[in-house]
């Protein structure tokens, strides 16, 4: 397919399939591969071929039919030393607004909970629960304000002991897991993460540095081979993707402003010709107020 062809998702999810890339933030942000080089995590991931880039598991879950998500990524990986097919299922989400109108974390922790059930009669049957696989679902945010900052997060099950005691172990409850990344244009200091954090940024949002010099530092210090033109192009198109998630949360945002006046005017309408004495009915009639909506204005107008 023409690179040139692709839209700035789709160019995002061809670099992000990359193995190596991949194996980075793997090492980065899930404990099992912090020890192992970007080689041994490459074997690790699928079936350990020497391909570039991953196949994937397919991305349309038809599993609940009302319900269809589509993943941007979904692969699954081995841990070291496992004799296992699977041992982790990962997802990989991009987002251009961390406020796109809902609750990000709520989402994917949703879509951690979808993978983990979708293994119900795909990697098991009946009642081996043994044999269910954790699930990371890995999301990164981009944020090209002067202002923002990069973040890592987790959101985890935990243990808590309220009586007693218990020894669950944590590979037992900690089955749904998901880490947001906040990228910012700046280039990050943290403790911890910094690496993959730095990575991204670079591949990503990266602006002031030439191809070369931006594609040496890649395969030096994170031994990923990329082409130049992609690490040039990828950042002016992330700026105009996540300029138009602004422009889309601007129009959102004026939609629902319209709406709520509307709403606010239909109000004082009714409050006006109540107060001239006419009845609620009446005044409905009058004003030929959508039936759904009446129930709804009557208790508004009822709490004033």
């Amino acid at each position: 397919m023409d690179y040139s062809k692709l839209t700035a998702d789709e160019k995002s999810r061809r670099i992000l399939s990359d193995k190596r890339i991949l194996a980075n933030l793997m090492r980065g942000l899930i404990t099992e591969y912090k020890e192992l080089s970007v080689k041994d995590i490459v074997s690790l991931i699928e079936d350990g071929s020497p391909s570039k880039n991953v196949k994937g598991i397919q991305n349309e879950d038809f599993w609940i039919e009302e319900a269809k998500i589509f993943y941007d990524l979904l692969f699954t990986a081995r841990f070291p030393g496992s004799k296992e097919k699977v041992d982790v299922y990962i997802n990989i989400e991009l987002q251009n607004r961390l406020n796109p109108g809902y609750n990000l974390t709520k989402r994917a922790t949703y879509y951690t909970n979808r993978i983990v059930s979708r293994q119900k009669n795909e990697s098991f049957n009946n009642s081996e629960f043994n044999d269910l696989k954790p699930a990371y679902s890995i999301w990164i945010c981009f944020d090209t304000r002067e202002s923002a900052e990069s973040s890592v997060v987790y959101f985890e099950t935990t243990k808590r002991v309220v009586a007693g005691k218990c020894d669950e172990t944590k590979e037992n409850y900690m089955i749904d897991n998901v880490v947001r990344l906040v990228i910012g244009k700046n280039r990050a200091f943290l403790e911890d993460c910094n690496d993959v954090v730095e990575m991204l940024r670079l591949i990503f949002l990266e602006t002031e540095m030439n191809a070369s010099e931006k594609a040496n530092i890649l395969n030096r210090h994170y031994d990923i081979i990329i082409d130049e033109r992609e690490v040039t192009e990828m950042p002016l198109t992330i700026e105009g993707w996540i300029e138009q998630g602004h422009i889309q949360g601007v129009e959102q945002g004026i939609t629902l402003g319209i709406k709520q006046g509307i709403h606010n005017n239909l109000i004082d309408n009714c409050q006006k010709l109540l107060n001239k004495g006419f009845s609620l009915t009446e005044v409905f009639e009058m004003l030929e107020v959508e039936t759904d909506l009446r129930e709804t204005i009557s208790k508004e107008l009822n709490s004033k």
